[in-house]
């Protein structure tokens, strides 16, 4: 095949991509109404320890369509907020754009109302045929349901394509996790990983990550890249825009994890956690069954481990988001 051949069924099969996408959702369809306007969603104060709930459960608007700061705090040693960091200002040294895509919770959980809506209404289903729930619905399910057709018109990468996004929102976290993972739990996870990385008030916890909020940004692969223009990875894998993701996050890993194991198996995977592990960045969490909440695994324990009791604590209780 001649490369004018070549480059033509390249052209056919994005103009068909395209057209499924647009077969899928359109903004003027209102399909994603959660990611450009508003959605609403559930919460419950927590004590100052963050591990029981206050108060009765509540429901607030949560707006989408304009630029929100980004950010991530310096704390007291209880954990209270006195100053933020903002992180959407480019670092002074050559930075690939796609590694200042990070999204924040805030916008995955608009990502999650979206998907919560559309699944059942529209009969999604899996590569296999087999109806989706939300709760199944996993990371290649939204790139087709949720990434391509929002990005369709835009044709940059989603966090890009967000109203919600400013022009850069700097990653303090890269999220290593495989595509078959549900959202669902990959946004537990990291719900529990903000809450047990709040704290921040040494030098180490800075290190560490500590100070997360739900408007910090974390880099996910499949939410920072243009999926419509992926050029093949280099030979340098340090090269790649992970390991780029990797070093803007000084090495600070978290790996969300299957329940069976088979994130372990994985070549990428392997290597992101590779590069944390010799500073002792690397965070591995999964998500418990049904609504059970999240636990991590972190050496030397979370920011937010003030003891050895709270470690010990937080790994056989472990934290429900609502």
């Amino acid at each position: 095949m001649t490369q004018a051949e070549v480059k033509a069924k390249s052209k056919a099969e994005e103009a068909e991509e395209a057209e499924e996408a647009r077969a899928i959702g359109t903004l003027e369809k209102g399909s994603f109404k959660e990611l450009v306007d508003s959605y609403e969603t559930t919460y419950r104060k927590r004590d100052q320890y963050g591990r029981e709930y206050v108060g009765d459960k509540k429901t607030k608007t949560v707006l989408m369509n304009a630029p929100v700061d980004v950010f991530y705090n310096k704390t007291n040693n209880m954990g209270d907020p006195f100053k933020k960091i903002p992180l959407n200002e480019l670092p002074k040294t050559d930075t690939d754009p796609e590694v200042c895509h990070g999204i924040t919770l805030r916008q995955l959980d608009g990502v999650w109302a979206n998907v919560e809506r559309r699944c059942e209404e529209e009969h999604w289903k899996n590569w296999n045929g087999k109806h989706l729930t939300p709760q199944t619905v996993n990371l290649h399910d939204v790139k087709k349901y949720v990434v391509m057709p929002f990005t369709e018109q835009t044709r940059q990468s989603f966090v890009a394509s967000l109203p919600s996004t400013g022009t850069y929102q700097i990653p303090r976290i890269f999220v290593s996790a495989s595509f078959n993972l549900p959202i669902r739990e990959l946004i537990v996870c990291l719900a529990a990983f903000i809450n047990d990385f709040h704290t921040n008030f040494s030098a180490e916890h800075n290190r560490r990550g500590g100070g997360m909020t739900e408007q910090t940004p974390v880099w996910l692969v499949g939410f920072a890249r243009n999926q419509w223009d992926l050029p093949s990875y280099p030979d340098d894998p340090m090269e790649t825009p992970m390991a780029k993701a990797i070093s803007a996050t000084e090495k600070r890993v978290l790996s969300i994890t299957d329940k069976d194991g088979q994130y372990f198996t994985r070549a990428w995977p392997a290597f992101e956690s590779y590069l944390a592990m010799e500073d002792r960045l690397w965070y591995v969490y999964t998500a418990n069954d049904g609504d059970n909440g999240a636990v991590g695994l972190i050496s030397g324990g979370a920011t937010s481990d003030i003891h050895a009791v709270d470690t010990l604590t937080r790994e056989k209780k472990p934290f429900r988001r609502h």
